[in-house]
């Protein structure tokens, strides 16, 4: 039975220890967005949701000419407040989903097979954590039956890990074959270590 799982594509931080926005840094001519947004876009993913934050307009100006389906952009004005503020955003434009996969524009390397994968290994109300030599990464899923909690909560005093925390009975732990999932571009030197890995992959 095929799941309805739905996207929430995080790039509304302040890119503050990159010293310029993230998602519109290049790799090979096209910016981390649009790579991104194509493998998201080209999976199974029934919706994707792009959050946007700090550079806003930059963004969306950048991706004006561009024609994604199944997409909705939406802007979190107080992106300020933290990573879970981005997300409630993104949970409150989805009225109807089984699950919602969750992603950070800082996870460059991820690529629609990773994201089937983990739609695949999707039962029923879980939250599922890809793990790579044991180390957990990105993207999560959620189950939608979170939306409620997730929604209340304040996102200043908490995070998406507390939430996670909380529910070690639906916690299911999911192995993947790539490190991809674990990389995570915070600063100038992850950047020039990307685009490195990148010329070898092309």
């Amino acid at each position: 039975m095929r799941r309805n799982i739905k996207g929430i594509l995080l790039a509304g931080g302040e890119s503050k220890r990159m010293g310029t926005s993230k998602p519109l840094l290049l790799l090979n001519g096209k910016t981390v967005l649009e790579i991104l947004l194509d493998e998201y876009i080209n999976s199974q993913l029934s919706e994707v949701i792009l959050v946007l934050g700090a550079a806003a307009e930059k963004i969306e100006e950048k991706l004006a000419d561009l024609e994604f389906e199944k997409l909705k952009i939406i802007v979190n004005i107080n992106y300020k407040k933290g990573m879970l503020s981005s997300i409630q955003k993104g949970f409150e434009v989805i009225n109807n989903a089984d699950a919602i996969l969750v992603g950070l524009v800082d996870n460059v390397f991820i690529t629609k097979d990773i994201i089937n994968f983990l739609i695949r290994e999707y039962e029923n109300r879980e939250i599922l954590i890809p793990i790579f030599n044991g180390r957990g990464g990105h993207p999560i899923v959620l189950p939608f039956s979170l939306r409620k909690e997730i929604l209340e909560k304040e996102p200043e005093k908490t995070t998406l890990r507390n939430i996670v925390c909380k529910h070690p009975d639906i916690l299911k732990i999911v192995k993947v074959i790539s490190d991809a999932i674990l990389f995570d571009m915070d600063n100038k030197e992850d950047y020039k270590k990307v685009k490195e890995l990148w010329k070898r992959q092309i």
